[in-house]
């Protein structure tokens, strides 16, 4: 009967505390965005919320449309050299992969892309790359791993979802002149630009070197990050954010908008994250040990 009545007691709290907490907006956005932009957990939102206030709530922090057409850039000579440095701050932790030579940045998938997929660092070994971090969404039919939108390497479509060459999709590629492409384009639109890599995801964090607007904390909570950039150089910006551990619970979109701005990033589209961010640097993981790795499409890789 004592045991009885503690777990009421803790019940009563945990139920108060949860109370008190949904009420302020910022945590509740917090909660609502880090649930609703998961495969597995959106159930945590939708238990203590109603759908119309999760509408609300992911109405009010967006990341909305960007309002301009990205303008192509042309590059000079590249070098070959890849830095790697360390995020480390009040706000967030994490690392950035630095590739000066853009035509060396390439989009590979795994051979059971359609079956399950493989590790970002078994794409990145099997393709002799020096670095790599994860590259286009994925999603779950029949239990199985399926890739999101297209898929685009050395200028040949390899997977094209939609079956559909005019709708437009978040794209993240690279023109044969290595320049990063973000944002909405359809295949049609990519084709009359030479892409030569291409995978679908966003959303577009910076375009033509202005932060796109993002309304509260973006609505994609906190979580581990990864995003790609450009500098007017043609240098590559790849980067993961932490989360989900002892170091730091996560990252916001915005946190990621904001490290991209520090690296002089003209164009930026947010990447898959979560449990998929992976940071993968000669030969060893970056940003999570080898047993928290989980299996993967698509990588974009750095070529030797």
């Amino acid at each position: 009967m004592k045991h009885l009545k503690k777990i009421i007691i803790l019940l009563i709290f945990m139920i108060t505390l949860l109370t008190v907490i949904c009420q302020s907006e910022n945590i509740k956005s917090l909660i609502i965005g880090s649930s609703i932009n998961t495969l597995k957990h959106q159930y945590i939102a939708r238990c203590f919320f109603s759908s119309d206030e999760i509408n609300r709530v992911m109405n009010e922090n967006k990341v909305c449309e960007a309002q301009e057409e990205i303008e192509l850039m042309n590059f000079s000579d590249f070098d070959e050299n890849v830095e790697v440095h360390k995020i480390d701050n009040a706000r967030v932790k994490g690392y950035v992969i630095l590739v000066y030579n853009p035509l060396s940045v390439k989009i590979a998938y795994s051979k059971k892309m359609e079956n399950g997929g493989e590790k970002t660092s078994e794409i990145a070994k099997s393709n002799n790359a020096i670095a790599a971090i994860y590259g286009g969404g994925f999603r779950y039919r029949d239990k199985n791993l399926k890739p999101m939108g297209v898929i685009i390497h050395n200028g040949d479509i390899v997977y094209n979802e939609l079956k559909d060459d005019n709708v437009k999709q978040d794209i993240v590629g690279f023109t044969k002149e290595g320049m990063l492409i973000v944002g909405k384009h359809s295949v049609n639109d990519l084709k009359k630009i030479d892409i030569r890599e291409a995978v679908t995801f966003g959303p577009p964090l910076i375009v033509n070197g202005k932060k796109v607007n993002i309304k509260g904390d973006g609505g994609w909570g906190i979580a581990p990050r990864t995003a790609i950039g450009q500098r007017e150089n043609g240098t590559v910006i790849l980067m993961t954010l932490k989360g989900r551990n002892l170091d730091t619970v996560g990252a916001t979109i915005k946190d990621i908008q904001n490290e991209m701005l520090k690296y002089s990033a003209v164009n930026a589209s947010n990447l898959d994250g979560g449990n998929s961010t992976t940071m993968f640097y000669e030969g060893e993981l970056l940003n999570k040990k080898e047993s928290k790795e989980i299996k993967v499409p698509t990588a974009i890789i750095v070529e030797k």
